[in-house]
């Protein structure tokens, strides 16, 4: 049977690696999304937003990073579960 120290620790590499490489990819879409999404905002105006606009820019750019990296990271998910 599968007992002890080993079987405690037994799907620790892929969750490490799934959980850093998630989160790494998530912060990285969201500042480039968030980037990209102020640019075109600004483009035709002075530039100068407001609380609720810099809101939608954050929740938006959230959004479109949180489900890129479920769709990236679902692979090694699916591996973890199985390796456990």
């Amino acid at each position: 049977a599968r007992e002890g120290f080993r079987a405690f620790y037994s799907g620790f590499g892929p969750a490490a690696f799934g959980g850093a490489f998630s989160w790494a990819l998530y912060f990285d879409l969201a500042h480039r999304a968030e980037i990209t999404i102020r640019r075109r905002r600004d483009e035709g105006s002075a530039g100068i937003g407001n609380l609720w606009s810099s809101f939608g820019d954050h929740l938006l750019a959230g959004m479109f990073a949180g489900g890129i990296t479920s769709l990236v990271t679902n692979p090694i998910w699916v591996a973890k579960t199985r390796l456990q």
